[in-house]
């Protein structure tokens, strides 16, 4: 078991890989319950369902990530939103 008491300390979670396999933070966030903004590729898009359970950006295009950066910003309700879906999605891998 994951010592996840050092997500306490974050706000939002911000993944701009540009591949992943299967991207174990995601996972951790969202049993964290802390929003997610993850790139668009392959990995991270299997994990995080866009406006569902966090957002995804355009990999490598940071104009895109600032505006979600700033959609979560002026939406608190939105993360929290997408923190609820997120818990209920990680449950269901048992």
């Amino acid at each position: 078991s994951s010592d996840l008491s050092y997500y306490s300390l974050f706000d939002l979670i911000v993944i701009p890989s540009l591949a992943e396999a299967c991207p174990m933070v995601v996972l951790e966030a969202e049993l964290a319950r802390i929003p997610m903004i993850g790139s668009d590729v392959v990995g991270i898009n299997e994990l995080i369902h866009d406006q569902e359970n966090g957002l995804l950006f355009i990999s490598k295009n940071a104009e895109d990530l600032a505006h979600k950066i700033e959609q979560l910003r002026a939406r608190p309700e939105l993360g929290q939103e997408l923190v609820a879906a997120g818990a209920r999605f990680v449950r269901s891998f048992g």
